[in-house]
């Protein structure tokens, strides 16, 4: 079990939406949070049992479908950033037009997961940090500058997904 979030008069409101279903929750939260305190309320809202891996993903830049697909209200329909030009070569023109061409445009800022292990992709360059030690006041921000993109997005353009392996699914 985990520990309680630490007393806070700062809260935000979230929705979680299951991706290809049409129910969705919507909670109050406050930002002391951690990721373990989120994945257990996950488990608690949507009646899952805790025997399954799971992890989530921070990212920036979220737009959402809105009432023009009414199927899909709520749902992610893009988001995610670059990895940042100045990670190659400035000086050749060649890893330039790579980075253009080939660097995925959806990763996210980080991935929190119940424990990280020290085997790493060494070309996977999104850090992943421990879910106990995470709260969602180091993600969202009452000065948006200050918010986990830095004050590249506003807080309504960040979000987790959140992926809960049901194996076999």
């Amino acid at each position: 079990m985990y520990t309680p979030p630490r007393n806070t008069t700062d809260y935000i409101q979230l929705r979680f939406q299951l991706a290809r279903f049409r129910v969705f929750r919507i909670v109050q939260l406050p930002l002391t949070f951690t990721f373990a305190n989120f994945h257990t309320l996950i488990q608690y809202m949507f009646g899952w049992s805790d025997s399954h891996l799971h992890h989530a993903e921070v990212f920036p830049n979220v737009v959402l479908y809105d009432y023009d697909s009414e199927a899909l209200i709520g749902t992610i329909k893009s988001c995610g950033r670059r990895r940042p030009l100045e990670d190659y070569e400035q000086g050749d023109p060649s890893a330039i037009d790579h980075w253009r061409r080939f660097e995925p445009e959806d990763k996210p800022i980080y991935r929190v997961q119940p424990k990280v292990t020290r085997i790493k992709d060494p070309y996977d360059r999104v850090i992943t940090m421990e879910e106990k030690a995470v709260t969602l006041e180091s993600v969202w921000t009452q000065n948006e500058a200050n918010n986990v993109s830095d004050g590249e997005c506003s807080n309504a353009q960040i979000g987790i997904v959140y992926t809960y392996d049901f194996g076999g699914m």
